[in-house]
Formats: structure tokens, C-alpha cells, sequence
């Protein structure tokens, strides 16, 4: 029997045990154990699910929670109402943790422990599952971010030495196309529909950018003249390496809009809790960039790029942010 191990930055000298079964991964003390300490599903998406304290060779959240991590505390962690395990059967499982990918969740693990895998396996087997395509490694890594720079760059930098006398919407539609490909390549961007925006959990649990744009009647001026909002949620924190803010959650705000089962509504007057303008649900889409919560990369930076980006090749004054963005 061979075993192979993950490359991680492990905080502790603890080695975990992975062993790939038909419809899961196993977490086990050693290769060939019965029993397991929690489990790797992908099935309608993926969930790392841990053992309840004393009900497992070792209890993994509370070895965690001594490496400083927060497991239960996670945005994306659902408490097992049944003790099974999130998508599988089993008994005494506390809950399990959302991840993009099963790469996402294995990175996970080997920030706190050394992670091998059993039986000369070096990868997960079998096709993610799901509507939407999963990455397959660690979201937004520093390598995965040299032509998104590179393509803002150019935009930046062509305004900057004045090479277009005027503002030219295409050089924004340019490095938004660009954006959405990169992130779509790598199973990064949900795209949802207007019909679906108003429910939560028609969105990821995780971190992200989201834009709001109309999907009706395009113009020559593309995305540029589409895009209604820009807005993003996850803040990196020097006190807990998971990354707080969910996208489900975004549908719950009431102002500065709101998503309904109607519509996308914006310019909230606070006096007469009213909005001003109302766009029907037939009519806009929403693209969310996904972030990885255990990650360092940080939504705010994308979102102030694309603004900026916006804002750069603005026809008018008046038109330097989308209509349901207030201030940048």
C-alpha cells in the first residue's frame, strides 16, 4: 500500500488519512480503519463533514479549534439535524462546512493537519456534481491572478497616457468579458437568473462580488451600459482564518435594493421607504464571482477593480458608477 500526502502548510504534526469510497472520502487515524473522523461528500455540492466530540478516534473540530481555527464557525457550516452527515448517511456528526470544490476542502484540512492519502491515490476520483462546474483547486490562489491584473492593467493604463481622447465604453465590456472568462474557466462564476435572485439559496454560501446587470435589450455599449450594481461581501480578518460574508445572504437586504420574486428595485428613499426605479424579474441576471473563505484573496479588491474600471471609462460624469451604486 502506497500513500501519498498533500502539500499543505500544517500547523501541527497530527497526519489524517484519506481513502476515496464509491459516493465519498473517508478521514480516518490510519489507512484501512472501519471507522472515520468525518467524510468528503460530492454530490449535489461539496460538504466536509466532521464526528461529534467522543463519538470519533479523534474529534477534528475541537483539534481545530486548538490550531485556531473555527469550524462550527465557518459562513458556509450547516449543523447535522440528524447526525448524519451533510448529503450522506452515518450517525454522530456535528455538521459539515461548504467548500467550491473537494480540492477547496482538502486545502482546508492541511492548513491544520498533514493529509495523506491511502491506497497510492493522489487525487479524488469521479466528476464534481452539480449544475455548476467546481474548481479543482484552491479558489484564487496567488497564480490564478496575473491576467485578470494583466487585463485591468492595460484598461488603466491606456486611460492614464491618454491614448483614447474619450472614455470608450468597449474597454470596459473588453475587461469584463475577460474577467467573466477567467473566473468561468475555473468554475468561479455562478451566473443566476432574476427569477431566482430573490431566494437565498438560489446563491453559494460563500464570499464573493456580485453584479447586477440587465439581460433585456443590449445595447452597443454592452456591458458597460448593463451592469445596475456592484457590491461584494467577505472582509479578511487577522483573527480567524475563515473569511465572514455569505452571497445567500445578499437577497435579504432591503437598502439600498431590493430582490423580490417581481423584481430588482433600487434608489431606496429612506423618508417614504420607497424605490425609485424597479427592474422585473424577466429582465436581469446576476453574475457572482466566488471566493474561497480560507483564502487570501479579498472580494473588496475586485469589486473596487471593476468599479474603477467602470468609473474610467465613464461617457459622462454623471455615469462614473452603476445606477444602484451610491458611492465608491
Amino acid at each position: 500500500m502506497t500513500n501519498h500526502s498533500v502539500q499543505g502548510a500544517s500547523n501541527s504534526g497530527r497526519t489524517i488519512y484519506l481513502t476515496t469510497r464509491k459516493s465519498y472520502i473517508k478521514i480516518t487515524e490510519q489507512c484501512g480503519d472501519r471507522e472515520n473522523n468525518g467524510i468528503i461528500t460530492n454530490k449535489t455540492s461539496v460538504w466536509l463533514s466532521l464526528k461529534e466530540s467522543e463519538e470519533s478516534a479523534s474529534y477534528l473540530i475541537g483539534e481545530i479549534a486548538s490550531l485556531g481555527g473555527d469550524f462550527t464557525g465557518h459562513p458556509s457550516y450547516r449543523a447535522s439535524t440528524n447526525g448524519q452527515a451533510i448529503d450522506e448517511t452515518g450517525v454522530h456528526y456535528a455538521g459539515g462546512v461548504q467548500f467550491l470544490s473537494v480540492g477547496d476542502a482538502i486545502d482546508y484540512l492541511a492548513q491544520y493537519f498533514n493529509v495523506v492519502w491511502c491506497g497510492g491515490a493522489s487525487v479524488p476520483t469521479g466528476a464534481p456534481a452539480g449544475k455548476r462546474k467546481q474548481n479543482t483547486g484552491s479558489a484564487l490562489s496567488p497564480c490564478n491572478w496575473p491576467k485578470t491584473l494583466s487585463d485591468a492593467s492595460d484598461l488603466f493604463r491606456n486611460h492614464a497616457s491618454g491614448a483614447s481622447h474619450a472614455p470608450d465604453p468597449a474597454s470596459f465590456n473588453d475587461f469584463y468579458e475577460k474577467l467573466r472568462s477567467v473566473f468561468k474557466q475555473r468554475g468561479l462564476l455562478a451566473e443566476i437568473r432574476g427569477a431566482d435572485a430573490h431566494v437565498g439559496k438560489n446563491w453559494l454560501n460563500h464570499p464573493g462580488v456580485y453584479i447586477v446587470r440587465a439581460s433585456e435589450n443590449p445595447t452597443p455599449d454592452g456591458f458597460y451600459s448593463s451592469i445596475l450594481y456592484v457590491g461584494m461581501t467577505g472582509k479578511l480578518s487577522r483573527r480567524s482564518i475563515s473569511m465572514p460574508g455569505r452571497l445567500s445572504l445578499r437577497p435579504q437586504r432591503l437598502d439600498p435594493y431590493r430582490f423580490s420574486a417581481a423584481g430588482f428595485s433600487y434608489g431606496y428613499n429612506r423618508s417614504t421607504e420607497e424605490y425609485g426605479t424597479h427592474i422585473p424579474a424577466a429582465q436581469f441576471e446576476v453574475d457572482c464571482f466566488l471566493f474561497d473563505a480560507t483564502a487570501a484573496a479579498a472580494p473588496a479588491f475586485l469589486e473596487a477593480l471593476i468599479l474603477q474600471a467602470y468609473a474610467l471609462c465613464a461617457t459622462d460624469h454623471s455615469l462614473r458608477l452603476p445606477p444602484a451604486n451610491n458611492a465608491f
